[in-house]
Formats: C-alpha cells, structure tokens, sequence
C-alpha cells in the first residue's frame, strides 16, 4: 500500500510507521526526469527505461540472458535504480508510484519512546504523601477513641467495693478469772449468701479448725464470710466488705454448756442456709450469735464473755 506523506516533510528523513524502515522523503520537484510520463492506469511515474516494463518488474526484475552483454547488466542495474517510489505531491491528486525494494521507509517520528502523557514525580513527595496520610489516620483513631471514653456510659455493673474492719474480744471465765478464749472460732457470714454445697461443720469447730486447707473456710469465703480464729490475746480481726449485713457466730474453746437450749428459730433460719442442723457444729459448746451492719468504716463488737 502506497504510504502519503504531506509535501511539508519534504526533504527529510525518518521512519515508517508501519514497518519502521527508514526513509527519505524526496523534494517535490524530483518526481521523474523532465521526460517522465504518468501512467494513468497504474499511477506510476514511468522513464523511458521503464515505460515497457511490466508492473512486477520492480519488484523482480528479468533474469539476464546468456548473451547479454556487460552494457546490458549496467542498463538493467540502472533501469532498476531509477524505478524508485516517488511520493504523490497534494497538489497532484492521483499521481502515485510503486518503491525500489532497495528502498527503506523509515517513520518520521519514534512514537514508540514517547511518553507525553507521563509525569515525573520524585520519590520523597511520594513517600511523604504517605507518612502524612498515616499521621491524618493515626490522629483521627485517637481523637475518636478519646470522644467514645468520654461518652461512652459507665457500666452498671462494674463498682468499687470498699472493705472495712471488723475486730471483737472474746474471753472465758476460769475459776472465777476472766481469761483469754484462745482459740475459738468466729464465723462471719453475710446475711444475703447463699452456697449451693454445704461446709463440713467438722472443720470448723474450735478443736478440729485449721486456718489452711480448710474447704469449709473457702467455700464461707467464697460466698463474701469469713472464719477468723481468736488469739492469745482474746482478739480477732476480720477484713469485710462494706455496706452489708453480716451474721456472726462466736464458737468458745473453753466455755461448755449442758443443752443447746439457746438455739432461737430465727438464728436458725438465718444460719440454716450453711449449717444444717447446728447442732453437729456447736456440740457442746458455748456460742455466742449476732446481727450487725456495716457501713463504711471500721467497726468494734462489745466484749464476749463465756461463764
């Protein structure tokens, strides 16, 4: 297919834009020699040399003969280097010629390394178009993390709980001397607890109590009690939690009874939840039972005393 190049490109040289061969674009003027004809048929620009030549000649020329003389060659080599493409001139409609497959076409311009859309930016702008899109996020995560502690509602389950101090003095009478009762066991139990197992009475009683590994004493203690034992001093001191009400149960070490005959209906009701029957844990010995409030200071019982 013939390739149509504007007369402004005249003269000058490039490359095909489809084969990218290259070539040189001839002046107007040099179409054919001053005795060139058109030949209408085929639009060729014919010399006298290839007036009757056929059209495929130019692309393949004839063999030479056996008896065809040097001068012969040189005219054939010459017809063949003047049937060159010569372009058609705009103002010329219809005037196109065939090219010399000797002849390169090349494009007038390398679009193929052409990168007019494209943009340089350097890599510092990139990096920090990054950093402060990272600093915007990390800004924006803080200040809502912020906003929501601020106005989030506070959790109704969740309180403080204050403990206060709970102390007693606990003594017996011996021959007509009030002494220490060293070793008796104070039970504290909130009024409110319940346990879904009972504790082993045998373990708190004031003969058999240990202060370790007493199940008994961890499951009261799990249900917000405690078992305190009484010192050489006749003290104890227990550490509670406060606002509630407690049930105390003082168990003697020294003082004995003859009947449980003091056992009420109501101290029954309140410590039979824990201890069933009290019976098994009082035994035969003296006791001495209370209700008290605590509020949110420390507290003092009165003074007991087993005769």
């Amino acid at each position: 297919m013939p390739l149509r190049i504007d007369e402004r490109f005249a003269g000058r040289a490039g490359k095909c834009p489809a084969c990218s061969i290259k070539i040189t674009v001839p002046e107007p003027q040099n179409i054919g020699p001053p005795d060139a004809t058109v030949d209408q048929s085929s639009h060729r620009v014919l010399t006298p040399t290839t007036a009757n030549m056929p059209l495929h000649s130019e692309l393949h020329p004839p063999e030479p003969s056996s008896k065809t003389t040097t001068r012969s060659k040189q005219s054939t080599s010459m017809n063949a280097a003047n049937s060159t493409e010569v372009l058609s001139n705009p103002q010329t409609p219809g005037v196109e010629s065939t090219r010399s497959p000797n002849l390169e076409l090349p494009a007038l311009h390398d679009w193929s390394n052409s990168h007019s859309g494209a943009i340089s930016i350097p890599r510092w702008i990139v990096l920090a178009q990054g950093a402060l899109l990272g600093t915007i996020a990390l800004t924006f995560f803080v200040f809502g993390w912020m906003v929501g502690s601020l106005t989030a509602p506070p959790d109704s389950t969740t309180h403080l709980v204050s403990k206060v101090e709970l102390s007693g003095s606990v003594f017996a009478v011996n021959d007509g001397q009030r002494v220490a009762d060293m070793g008796a066991v104070a039970i504290i139990l909130p009024t409110d607890a319940t346990t879904g197992t009972r504790p082993d009475m045998n373990l708190l009683r004031p003969d058999t109590y240990r202060p370790i590994d007493n199940e008994a004493k961890s499951i009261i203690e799990a249900a917000g009690g405690q078992v305190v034992r009484v010192n050489s001093d006749g003290n104890f001191l227990a550490l509670m939690d406060a606002n509630r009400t407690y049930q105390i149960l003082i168990i003697s070490n020294r003082a004995t009874v003859n009947s449980n005959f003091d056992i009420t209906k109501q101290m029954r009701a309140e410590l039979g939840s824990f201890f069933l029957p009290l019976e098994d844990l009082l035994g035969n010995q003296a006791f001495h039972w209370q209700e008290i409030v605590l509020i949110d200071q420390s507290k003092t019982l009165n003074v007991v005393i087993f005769e």
